[in-house]
């Protein structure tokens, strides 16, 4: 929905307002999270923010079809080093391989198209930042999640405060924006907001079961289509 829109500043704010409804609906039947996950869940607005501010940037700055895998297939390699490095989780051998194959192989959706997207070292390095703030969001919200006692109370907490803090940011630095959402991005911020919020539940919930790095990995193992009528070729 994002890449149909040809103002990525307005689809990426309605896409994350539109986390809030849900989440507010929900929070006064789930629990409260823990005090103990409330450090992790401030950090994770953070880094959300950052990410949301960083992929604006990198659609601008580069093609759709190219920034994205770059950025959504380095989050998983970097979470799989970490929690290898710094957590100390153990991984048997065909966890690694499946997880360096789900990478390589969104990487060679950047790769696919014969353009110069690959040649804009801005462009790259700003899906490469926003790789980092996936993989710094999934770890947080993994085990914020862990340490809130409930997945869906936890994220509901944080994609309201994300939802307040991102408005407010795009406010104070472009209000026709934010004005626009509720009138060009009401679909994207129903439909969108919606959707999004309710993945991402089931997959922060899935960290709370599995090991984090795992489930960052196999978060982008869905089915695909893009879509470039110039050049014909669809995946």
């Amino acid at each position: 929905m994002v890449k149909s829109t040809s103002d990525k500043v307005v689809s990426m704010t309605a896409i994350t307002l539109g986390h809030a409804p849900l989440a507010l609906l929900a929070m006064p039947f789930v629990p409260t999270p823990a005090p103990e996950s409330w450090p992790l869940l401030a950090a994770s607005v953070c880094v959300h923010t950052l990410y949301q501010l960083g992929l604006m940037s990198a659609y601008r700055l580069g093609d759709f079809t190219q920034v994205y895998p770059i950025a959504r297939g380095s989050g998983p390699a970097i979470v799989m080093v970490f929690s290898v490095l710094v957590l100390g989780v153990t991984f048997v051998s065909q966890q690694l391989w499946a997880v360096g194959l789900i990478v390589a192989g969104i990487f060679c959706l950047a790769l696919l198209r014969q353009s110069d997207g690959l040649h804009n070292p801005k462009a790259v390095g700003a899906a490469l930042l926003t790789g980092c703030c996936i993989a710094g969001y999934s770890l947080l919200d993994g085990l914020g999640a862990r340490a809130a006692g409930t997945a869906v109370g936890y994220i509901a907490w944080m994609t309201t405060l994300n939802a307040l803090t991102f408005s407010l940011i795009i406010g104070t630095f472009n209000r026709p924006a934010l004005k626009a959402v509720f009138t060009e991005g009401r679909k994207v911020l129903i439909i969108g907001g919606s959707g999004s919020l309710l993945a991402y539940v089931l997959v922060v919930w899935a960290m709370t079961q599995a090991p984090i790095a795992l489930v960052t990995a196999l978060r982008e193992c869905e089915s695909r289509r893009q879509n470039d009528h110039r050049n014909g070729w669809v995946i």
